[in-house]
């Protein structure tokens, strides 16, 4: 059958002729010889061929497991232990200070999204120091190193605040080591106190009897109620001499000492609501929280709520540049986490409104020398016969008193007013405790004594879900070894080392050591104790300028001080040159190492060591893994008096890389369309991490662990070594949870670029073969770029189109060019249409398929033996189908014009298989339409 013959088995088109078209076949004859194609059997010993699986992909499209990819994190994780207080307070230490009795510190029942937390109570107890009671996490043994991603999260709920100073707080805070031996605190507050004090005033520029953001608040030192000279400003203008203060209860102070009155420094807000606590949104008039050297205090989102989970996500490396900037480049561990509830008892200062004196020099303040009234009715004036409490003599009769808040007694009975007899002191410095201070009326008191009685007062708070993460991948131990910032911040040294320009191996700056007669030293703690772990490599290089000293201890060398799992420190010495070349013998507790190029003057000598390799030695010692690195010491010596050594030191590391693991991927493709795949990161903890993926892919989107896509600039790619590099930063992952799944979804063009069928003698591309025909099956696989992919895994199938059934399959793997190919195959024997597919799986993936369509040759066909009735009924046929044309021919010739006839659409359905009998049916029609003529004449 020809190939023209083929593609027409649907209808068969009129010829094109000037006579009108004519019938080309009587429909009965069609109708008989198709049913008797239903009796013809096929070609014995057909196998019936299975099917495709229900589950398996469409034709023309596959997915499943694709290639992982490389994925490099820094996070370390979760380093707190029992977060929640699920399993109870272990490992929290509890401790208490001056606590009275009825505090605790417990497990709850309830807690913020779980069953458990750690509730902790507080009495106060005696006035001095703070009732505190707290929880402590230490975590000097976690190796929980400080750096640029340290996360820290937290839930408190404030349930009671009776106290209103500044040591009634609830905070949680975090304490730092330093390099150089310090120690730094973060205190993050959720509540404290306030005081008011009648002393602080504002000009009430606006009449509304109320205080103003932008009106001037003053410290109204005598209590006058109109500004003077001797008035301190606090905020706002300075008013005018003789300006008018008002009082304002909401003008409160944060008060830091506990002495019931505002000091110098001291925090001033405007407590809106009235409650003697600031919260958050309430403004500030004046100062700040009391930020120290060694403390720094911040208040959450929310601060000062009370009834309802606060919740605290904070970064505490940014939180901590509070701190100096060398404090703050000396930073290389979390020491512990507090979880701290404190109180303070209240002093409600022993003063009388009827203390009152004669201000004979008007300066406002009392003195020695000025006598002190009982003033009983409280005029502001002395009356005859008023009490004068001090060996002097009276005043005039009318003389006006004045009040000075420092006037107090001393109230053995606790009655909170003065009795006659009770000692009358003068606290100059307002403590509210008798410190040898001047005495004014009664037998003095004993030092300490107190001139304030005791308020109790309790706080409330429970924590829960309390989380540390930490990123010590792409990580440096030694803080600033490279000298980059310009100081030799984060070491302790003596005043032999600077920093300088004149040598550095990485520019501008490294550490110059010059000594005469004297050993110069420089060091630093890692209190984070890192273990030494296989990748554990310690860097540094050193360029000796000058030794003039030629003894034995005229020397340059680093040293590393490491402990055993038992707490036992050994040591590790790198030497650079001494004065006679020649360098200690090793002891059980030392090894002594000579730097490579050792001895050489004026050029740069660096050390890269294992650092696991150099404990194998200490372990035939006695001594046991795992060790962990506690300092590091550079140092040199110039023993005769005469004698100079000057070195240089840079690039001093013990890095720990970035943590591995690997992404794996889905992939999607299918014909016609780009390929997808998404790598999938689970469980990547806070810090950052990229993945590497296939460079001529193309990034589709980056999704977060809620499912959220990440926006532009929130993540950066760039070429790395071929591949295409993902980098999302610790920045990016500080908005998401802390722990999740990360994914990254990506696209390319189809790698599948060659798919074709050929005959196997000619080599020559065809869509249409015989039954049984020899052909080879021809794919190749190259990447969007066009460059072939070796080894990758391809799969070619056979599919039946009408049944879906595969026919057969092959599997393999590509050769150097991109090539699979199957040769020398012999295709089916059954007729009809069929699809090549394949798929390739590498690191890029594809699909194609291939149509083609198999046909009976022209000619006589070997076929199966007809019973005589069979033959009988065909011959039959054939007579009828004789004089029915002989009919037709009968007719033209009377000139009769016959109905116009089209064979039924039926016979050229290419969407199923047909018998052989329909085969053969097909191939006599045809024949018919070849060779009969059908014109008239």
């Amino acid at each position: 059958m020809s190939t023209k013959t083929a593609h027409k088995l649907a209808t068969l088109p009129t010829r094109a002729n000037a006579h009108p078209p004519r019938p080309r076949i009587v429909p009965v004859l069609t109708l008989i010889l198709a049913l008797l194609a239903t009796l013809v059997p096929g070609p014995p010993g057909l196998a019936i061929p299975p099917r495709l699986a229900a589950n398996s992909d469409p034709v023309g499209s596959f997915g499943g497991a694709g290639s992982a990819a490389p994925l490099f994190w820094t996070g370390g994780g979760q380093r707190i232990n029992n977060t929640s207080f699920e399993s109870g307070l272990q490992p929290w230490a509890q401790i208490k200070i001056n606590a009275a009795v009825g505090s605790s510190a417990a497990v709850s029942s309830t807690g913020f999204g779980d069953n458990k937390s750690a509730i902790i109570t507080v009495l106060s107890g005696n006035f001095t120091p703070d009732s505190k009671v707290s929880l402590l996490n230490d975590l000097s043994g976690e190796q929980v190193g400080f750096g640029g991603a340290l996360r820290l999260r937290a839930t408190v709920f404030v349930s009671s605040m009776t106290g209103n100073t500044s040591a009634d707080r609830v905070e949680v805070s975090t304490t730092l080591t330093t390099s150089h031996g310090d120690l730094r605190t973060i205190h993050y507050l959720f509540a404290a106190g306030t005081s008011h004090d009648l002393h602080i005033r504002y000009t009430d520029s606006n009449n509304n009897s109320r205080w103003d953001i932008g009106e001037s608040v003053v410290f109204n030192a005598h209590l006058t109620g109109t500004y003077d000279a001797s008035d301190t400003t606090l905020s706002g203008s300075v008013p005018s001499i003789g300006a008018q203060l008002n009082n304002d209860p909401k003008l409160d102070y944060v008060d830091q000492n506990s002495n019931g009155l505002w000091n110098v420094g001291e925090p001033i807000v405007y407590d809106v609501n009235n409650d003697s606590f600031y919260e958050f949104g309430e403004p500030s008039v004046y100062g700040g929280k009391s930020q120290t050297v060694t403390d720094i205090y911040i208040d959450v989102p929310a601060f000062g709520t009370t009834g309802q989970w606060i919740v605290l996500d904070t970064n505490v490396a940014a939180d901590a540049l509070a701190f100096s900037s060398v404090d703050y480049a000396g930073l290389n561990s979390v020491r512990s986490i507090q979880l701290v509830v404190s109180t303070k008892t209240f002093g409600i200062q022993n003063r009388d409104p009827h203390l009152k004196f004669y201000d004979s020099n008007s300066d406002m303040a009392w003195e020695p020398s000025e006598q002190v009234i009982y003033d009983a009715n409280l005029n502001g004036v002395y009356d005859s016969g008023e009490p004068v409490l001090c060996a002097c003599s009276a005043p005039s009769i009318g003389a006006p008193l004045s009040v000075d808040p420092k006037i107090k007694f001393v109230d053995p009975d606790n009655n909170g007013v003065w009795d006659s007899g009770e000692t009358i002191v003068y606290d100059t410095n307002y403590n509210g405790v008798y410190d040898l201070e001047p005495m004014i009326y009664g037998p003095p008191p004993r030092g300490g004594t107190l001139l304030m009685r005791r308020l109790q007062r309790t706080t409330i708070a429970s924590f829960d879900q309390v989380e540390l993460y930490s990123a010590t991948g792409n990580y440096d131990w030694v803080r600033n070894g490279s000298f980059d910032t310009g100081t030799l911040a984060g070491w302790g040294q003596n005043s032999t080392f600077t920093t300088s320009t004149a040598a550095s191996l990485s520019p501008p700056y490294s550490a110059e050591g010059n000594v005469t007669g004297s050993a110069m030293e420089m060091a630093q703690s890692i209190d984070s104790r890192p273990r030494v772990e296989s990748w554990t490599r310690f860097k540094a290089s050193v360029e000796v300028r000058n030794m003039t000293g030629d003894l034995p201890a005229d020397s340059v060398d680093l040293w590393l001080g490491l402990i055993d799992s038992r707490g036992k420190a050994v040591s590790v010495y790198y030497y650079f040159k001494t004065g006679d070349g020649s360098i200690p013998f090793n002891t059980t507790d030392t090894i002594y190492h000579k730097a490579p190029g050792f001895g050489k003057l004026t050029e740069w000598l660096s050390v890269d060591a294992g650092l696991l390799n150099e404990t194998v030695a200490f372990n035939l010692l006695g001594y046991s893994s795992p060790y962990r690195l506690e300092v590091i010491v550079v140092e040199g010596v110039a023993r005769a008096t005469s004698s100079t050594t000057t070195a240089f030191f840079d690039d001093i590391s013990v890095y720990q890389p970035w943590k591995p693991g690997s992404s794996p991927s889905q992939i999607y493709a299918t014909k016609g369309s780009n390929s997808t795949y998404t790598y999938t990161g689970a469980n990547i903890p806070y810090g950052s991490f990229y993945v590497d993926i296939p460079g001529a892919q193309t990034i589709l989107n980056v999704t977060s662990p809620e499912g959220a896509p990440l926006q532009p600039g929130e993540y950066a790619t760039q070429p790395a070594q071929g591949l295409l590099r993902i980098t999302v930063p610790s920045s990016t992952m500080f908005k998401h949870a802390p722990l999740g799944i990360w994914r990254v979804t990506a696209t390319s063009t189809n790698a599948l670029s060659t798919l074709y069928v050929e005959d196997s003698t000619a080599k020559i591309m065809k869509a249409i073969f015989n039954l049984s025909a020899q052909v080879n099956l021809v794919s190749r696989t190259n990447d969007p770029l066009g460059i072939p992919q070796a080894g990758a895994s391809v799969n070619l199938t056979l599919i039946q189109t009408s049944s879906a059934t595969v026919v057969g399959a092959w599997s393999g793997k590509s050769e150097a060019q991109g090539w699979y190919n199957i040769t020398g195959m012999t295709l089916p024997s059954r007729q009809g249409d069929y699809l090549l597919q394949a798929t390739v799986q590498a690191a890029y993936v594809g699909v194609r398929i291939y149509s083609l369509i198999l046909t009976s040759p022209r000619g006589p066909e070997p076929g199966p033996q007809f019973s005589p009735v069979l033959l009988a009924l065909i011959g039959g046929a054939s007579a009828v189908a004789i004089l029915a044309i002989l009919t037709v021919f009968r007719r033209r010739r009377r000139g009769e014009s016959p109905t116009k006839t089209t064979l039924s659409s039926e016979y050229g359905d290419s969407s199923r298989t047909l018998t052989y009998g329909e085969l053969v049916v097909k191939n006599l029609l045809q024949q018919c339409h070849n060779t009969i003529p059908f014109q008239t004449g």
